[in-house]
């Protein structure tokens, strides 16, 4: 098997193609793993010579063991945390305070780089950014997560009966501006779907669903 290396162990790990992947688990009678399937949230199966292949639906990845599976795993989510600053906003979210004033160019910006026919947010046109940014491979700059952010509150806003756009100085970083929308005495978070699914599901998955993690905090 091919080798990736990082400086604790030697993670033995290929990718495999949707033919292949379905090919070696039928050839090698794969088992599921229930368990570890439902924690890595990807079917998971146990081949008789104890390599372990992870199904992603487009592909997979065939490891040497459950072992190189779980270090895998640790080095992504160790890789996360030295990247993650003090706040999740510091360095992502432009504008800072003056956020709110740039919504409305935040969202022609959103509408032109994906290429949307329809301007007014919501979860389906959601789902077409999903579709594209998983397609495209999409850099996701400031000025990209911002937009996204900005478009995820106004699908937020619209659902809702008198809600407003807020920004509020950040308890664990004051230097950090947070953009919340506010109806009544619920407070909901545009910007942590968005976070979540960009940066901690999707490198780990190779899934991304903006559409889900947005339609559950409106309706929580």
């Amino acid at each position: 098997m091919a080798q990736k290396k990082n400086e604790e162990n030697v993670i033995q790990r290929i990718r495999l193609s949707r033919k292949q992947l379905k090919e070696m688990i039928a050839k090698e009678k794969g088992v599921l793993e229930p368990i570890f399937s439902k924690e890595y949230l990807n079917d998971t199966y146990l081949l008789p010579n104890g390599h372990v292949v992870v199904d992603f639906d487009t592909h997979g990845f065939l490891y040497s063991s459950f072992t190189d599976l779980k270090n895998w795993i640790r080095q992504l989510r160790k890789m996360q945390d030295e990247e993650l600053p003090s706040h999740i906003l510091k360095n992502r979210l432009l504008y800072g305070k003056e956020f709110l004033l740039h919504i409305p160019g935040l969202l022609e910006m959103v509408v032109d780089v994906f290429k949307l026919k329809d301007s007014t947010p919501t979860i389906d046109q959601l789902k077409i950014i999903d579709e594209q940014l998983m397609k495209r491979r999409t850099e996701i700059t400031p000025a990209v997560f911002s937009g996204l952010v900005a478009y995820a509150g106004e699908i937020i806003k619209n659902s809702l009966n008198n809600a407003e756009w807020a920004i509020v100085t950040s308890a664990f970083d004051t230097a950090v501006y947070e953009p919340l929308v506010i109806e009544g005495e619920m407070t909901y978070n545009p910007f942590f779907p968005v976070y979540r699914e960009l940066f901690e599901q999707y490198p780990e998955t190779n899934r991304l669903s903006l559409a889900d993690a947005v339609h559950i905090e409106m309706n929580r």
